[in-house]
């Protein structure tokens, strides 16, 4: 007989692993270095003192887009990536998450970092 302790851990357990899955869809390492990149520019183009709140802003939403492109390219190589012993480990090919979460994961982080950098930083 099952405890409702032991549903309520497998539970938290397969929410876990799902919630892994979508930030490995958007591949944190490559996206340490887009945000690396972002930083040293933001950096160089200062004109004035330091501008931390515009840094925060233009790091945050370029983490959202950058991470829904990341994500959307997983989404259109997921069948190369199923036969490749190097990536069919990755959330799509390893079935930890469908497709249609993976697409509609990456167009919606994506809309939402190019909004967030409109509003907050400017469109350009």
């Amino acid at each position: 007989m099952m405890l409702m302790s032991d549903i309520v851990g497998a539970e938290f357990a397969r929410t876990r692993r799902r919630a892994a899955g979508f930030v490995l869809l958007m591949k944190p390492g490559i996206l340490l270095l887009v945000l690396l990149t972002t930083f040293v520019g933001f950096y160089l183009g200062l004109r004035s003192s330091s501008d931390y709140a515009g840094l925060l802003q233009v790091l945050v939403g370029t983490a959202l887009a950058a991470g829904g492109t990341l994500a959307l390219n997983q989404f259109i190589e997921r069948d190369t990536d199923a036969r490749m012993m190097r990536t069919r480990s990755r959330p799509l090919p390893a079935g930890r998450l469908q497709p249609a979460e993976a697409l509609a994961f990456g167009v919606v982080i994506l809309i939402a970092g190019l909004l967030y950098l409109a509003i907050s930083v400017n469109a350009l």
